[in-house]
């Protein structure tokens, strides 16, 4: 990916933890797999032979994961907090090298509330995505590969139908890609205006109170604001069109279940605790392909923060008069 290219001098530093960090994720994946087949098989053994040893056993089992879980939870939510730290404020100071190398004059000349305001969102998107992207991928392929073999083998019809529903998914999501980096893009500017010039009366409001010149500074606030909210309304219309074919077919797919899972059981096919299994992997393949159709989106609007920091650090090597 372009980002990861751009930003390699950054990945290369922190590549240790990086991996440290995919590993520990991958362990919690693994924990999240076997679950649901505890519980399946827990509840066909209290149905069909019950006894005190195997709720005891299974309550241990279940136990010990969860625990086993929550502290991997704990270690991995520490290692990411700090790597995630030390790579904005390592990407920061790289912007920060390239900014006091401009001319004084220049360096006068920037908007500093709109610039502080792009940094602040942008080199967190930018370090979020570079720390998150592979562990996640990997993890969410993970929960698309074995889920979809436990459910081809136990429902092959069934697991048919919904990964047609993300064919068409995916190519709704291709045609509207480019008009959401678009978008994301033009609001994101739109929004660094507004709170630019917000910041920057606020900062000189003794100078405009003894200019007289309130009445003209609230006139251009008003204006960049119904700039952004129309922006801001256009951009809510493209993204209730692409959550909406996400709901569409999470919706499709629940029915789906429901009605083929429910005739299995109905027939003898299933069992309660193997209905119970293939629901619950069934939404764990659901929500996976959920990340990776979210997942064009996200790369977009990090793209579109990757290239405003290029563009700040660009500023050092030309002579525009501000941002």
């Amino acid at each position: 990916m372009k980002i990861f290219l751009l930003y390699k001098w950054l990945l290369k530093q922190n590549v240790a933890n990086i991996i440290y960090y995919s590993i520990l994720n991958q362990l919690m994946v693994f924990i999240s797999i076997i679950s649901p087949f505890i519980i399946g098989r827990f509840i066909d053994s209290l149905i069909y032979s019950p006894s005190n040893n195997i709720i005891i056993i299974f309550a241990l089992l279940f136990g010990a994961l969860n625990i086993l879980k929550f502290f991997k939870s704990f270690i991995v939510s520490r290692i990411y907090l700090k790597l995630s730290t030390k790579m904005e404020l390592e990407l920061l100071l790289d912007i920060y090298d390239s900014l006091i190398s401009m001319p004084i004059n220049d360096i006068h000349k920037l908007d500093t509330p709109k610039l502080t305001q792009m940094l602040k969102n942008d080199v967190r998107k930018v370090v979020i995505f570079c720390i998150s992207t592979i562990p996640i991928i990997v993890k969410n392929l993970t929960l698309i590969t074995v889920p979809t073999v436990i459910l081809l083998y136990t429902s092959y019809f069934i697991t048919l139908i919904m990964i047609l529903l993300m064919v068409i998914y995916v190519l709704f999501h291709y045609i509207l890609r480019g008009k959401m980096y678009n978008m994301n893009h033009e609001m994101t500017n739109s929004q660094n205006t507004l709170f630019s010039k917000f910041f920057g009366h606020i900062s000189n409001l003794n100078q405009i109170k003894m200019r007289g010149e309130l009445s003209q500074a609230n006139k251009s606030i008003r204006s960049d604001f119904r700039d952004y909210l129309s922006i801001a309304l256009k951009s809510q219309k493209l993204i209730f069109l692409h959550d909406g074919l996400d709901n569409m077919i999470s919706t499709i797919t629940q029915i789906t279940l429901f009605v083929f899972g429910g005739i299995q059981v109905a027939n003898g096919n299933f069992t309660i605790g193997t209905f119970t299994i293939f629901t619950s992997y069934f939404n764990m393949l659901l929500k996976a392909c959920q990340y990776f159709f979210h997942f064009g989106a996200h790369k977009l609007s990090t793209q579109a923060a990757s290239d405003r920091l290029v563009e700040i650090k660009a500023m050092s090597l030309s002579n525009d008069d501000g941002i």
